[in-house]
């Protein structure tokens, strides 16, 4: 008896593949019938590397490249799919060489963005700013926010060669102040160049005012502000200096970092106060939950509560990404997950 042949994998197949391990095991059948059929590997590879197995999608992206006479569209294609995957293996250098590829055969917005956010994720500011020039003319502007944001951060990628590369880092700042004067960043950045050059008097002002007038902010400079006041002998005014802060703005962050400054004076009444603001403004979370019941301990273990709150910091209420909702232990100038800047709260 004669078997009866499988029919072969057509097209029409594929879109109705019900799952993505059905979808694989028809695209390499519709492969063998079709194997000229760049999009099928396209296909295929994106289903690798979506499973978790990048570099196997990498080598079949790769030996398409080969193939002869791909229309420049087709290979724009081709090069998209394999910078995706070097991403995926963390090799963002090689990422951005691919895209950088991509931009000279079709300087498209989207290949421009995404090349942009590599480029921050690498530091390579000065990249950044030749992007995002090109990204501003094809929008016809001259500058924007982003613009007076990637002038912020490389003055600060400079403040590690103070004094030497001062008027460098001086002159990025001004052209981010030019841009967009009340950019809280240009404070903060001014803030570190200072205390790298020696001149902490200056950097404690310079953060004190980004307390003051973008309280919102607060985050950036918090930690810093009680490093160099602790290593200066002048952490006592910290309490002061949060307690002017919150006349201005009730910040969350601010009344977390004075309930340690209380707590390491041993005034645990004060503590309960704002802890209890806290409660009553943001909800009992499971780390503030945890701090007010160490506060009720009736031994007074005020050493047990400050250690306790050493080890956890603000992240009693986690820093949120207002634009997508992404929250972190630590403050963050820009968001992992979305890429925007100064959007954490």
């Amino acid at each position: 008896m004669r078997l009866r042949r499988q029919p072969k994998v057509e097209y029409k197949d594929l879109l109705l593949a019900e799952s993505p391990t059905e979808l694989e095991h028809l695209l390499r059948e519709y492969l063998e019938a079709h194997p000229n059929d760049i999009w099928a590997y396209l296909k295929l590879g994106n289903l690798l590397r979506e499973k978790g197995e990048p570099q196997k999608a990498l080598r079949l992206h790769q030996t398409l490249l080969a193939k002869p006479k791909l229309d420049r569209t087709t290979k724009v294609k081709v090069l998209k799919a394999i910078a995706r995957d070097y991403i995926e293996l963390g090799k963002t250098e090689a990422a951005a060489e691919t895209y950088e590829q991509i931009v000279s055969m079709m300087p498209e917005r989207s290949a421009y963005e995404e090349l942009l956010r590599l480029y921050e994720s690498m530091g390579d500011w000065d990249k950044a700013i030749d992007v995002k020039n090109k990204l501003l003319r094809l929008d016809k502007k001259s500058e924007d926010q982003h613009l007076a944001i990637l002038y912020a951060m490389k003055a600060y990628s400079l403040a590690d060669e103070m004094p030497a590369k001062e008027r460098e880092a001086e002159r990025y700042l001004k052209m981010a102040e030019k841009i967009y004067p009340d950019l809280p960043l240009i404070l903060y950045v001014r803030g570190e160049l200072h205390m790298k050059s020696g001149r902490n008097e200056l950097a404690v002002d310079a953060w004190k005012q980004l307390l003051m007038e973008h309280t919102d902010y607060a985050y950036l400079v918090l930690d810093k502000l009680e490093d160099l006041l602790f290593k200066e002998g002048r952490f006592s005014e910290l309490e002061l200096i949060y307690e002017d802060t919150l006349k201005v703005a009730r910040n969350p962050h601010v009344i977390a970092h004075l309930i340690h400054i209380l707590l390491s004076k041993g005034e645990k009444s004060r503590a309960m106060e704002y802890l209890d603001e806290l409660i009553s403004s943001y909800g009992e979370s499971d780390g503030l939950r945890s701090l007010k019941y160490l506060l009720h301990i009736e031994t007074n273990d005020i050493e047990t509560v400050r250690d306790e709150l050493r080890v956890r910091g603000s992240p009693f209420l986690p820093y949120k990404c207002e634009n997508c909702g992404y929250e972190s232990t630590m403050s963050l100038m820009q968001c992992p997950n979305c890429r925007s800047w100064l959007s954490f709260r």
